[in-house]
């Protein structure tokens, strides 16, 4: 290990620094890059898994700073729209999410400790709970 604090330690989780042309950092801050996927990210870090409609429940919720039951379904729906067609896509693309369109459940599985730290920030800026 060297002495400059980024050594690598045998049991440290190496996540892949490229994906044949795109950096972790770009994946990363590429999908960190829309407030949507980043509530996705928000929630996933908090409750590990979730139904898609659930997640466009509540960032329905964190968007109009509302409670939950107050939401249309008109709103719902094209919250789900928008989650399915671009930002899941986008997340799991990028390895930050397993989505399964069968299910319609999202999972947050063992994330690099980057985006961790990125989220934390995120949230920070944002003052999200």
């Amino acid at each position: 290990m060297s002495d400059d604090g980024f050594g690598s330690g045998a049991d440290e989780e190496k996540p892949t620094v490229s994906d044949g042309g795109t950096s972790l950092l770009s994946r990363v801050f590429g999908a960190l890059a829309e407030p949507r996927r980043r509530y996705v990210l928000y929630y996933l870090r908090e409750h590990g898994r979730a139904r898609v409609d659930d997640l466009a429940i509540q960032i329905g919720a964190w968007e109009r700073d509302v409670a939950t039951a107050e939401l249309s379904v008109d709103d719902v729906e094209q919250i789900t729209l928008e989650l399915v067609h671009t930002h899941l896509p986008k997340l799991e693309d990028a390895g930050l999410v397993g989505y399964d369109r069968r299910t319609e459940t999202v999972s947050y599985d063992y994330p690099p400790s980057l985006l961790d730290e990125a989220l934390d920030i995120a949230a920070m800026i944002e003052d999200h709970p």
